[in-house]
């Protein structure tokens, strides 16, 4: 229950920094007490829960995604399991990592939409979001637009399908 807590905290844009340093230091916790023998996904997810949190915090969060890939090398993540999901998630925090640090290229090529996005719409939206952020800051505005328009679209069917209503953001 608590590791759900602390995701739905990661989730929500309106955290404040003391909850989510909370969350860091659970989660850093989690992860030093979840034994290396022990299930590799487990490991890799609080690791991308951990580094999902830094990155939110504006932390360096390399170390807890190379932990991630260490943990993942021992399962096949090529499909659209929790695994894949995984993969796919490290390298869009990989991508929002190198947009903080301006790096457009890298970011471009981390945040693209995984292969089987359809499968995980939470992780499109993000990288549809991310890959937007690029866009607007390299000054292709209309290619940003359109780009978060797909993402917010996602998103709505997203919200909708979660209460089984369809839900428009905005006005």
């Amino acid at each position: 229950l608590r590791r759900t807590q602390a995701w739905q905290m990661l989730l929500d844009v309106d955290a404040s920094e003391l909850e989510l340093h909370d969350v860091e230091a659970f989660l850093q916790r989690e992860l030093q007490q979840y034994a290396r023998e022990e299930d590799p996904l487990v490991r890799a997810n609080l690791a991308i829960n951990l580094a999902f949190a830094k990155l939110r915090l504006g932390h360096d969060l390399r170390e807890d995604l190379n932990t991630a890939d260490q943990a993942l090398t021992v399962i096949d993540v090529a499909g659209t399991g929790r695994a894949g999901l995984l993969v796919a998630w490290s390298r869009i925090l990989r991508g929002r990592a190198a947009l903080l640090r301006g790096e457009l290229d890298l970011a471009s090529a981390g945040c693209r939409l995984p292969n089987r996005a359809n499968s995980w719409p939470h992780l499109a939206t993000e990288s549809l979001s991310c890959t937007a952020q690029v866009e607007r800051q390299r000054g292709n505005v209309r290619a940003a637009r359109a780009t978060l328009a797909r993402a917010l679209s996602v998103h709505t069917a997203l919200s909708g399908d979660a209460i089984a209503q369809p839900i428009t953001l905005g006005p």
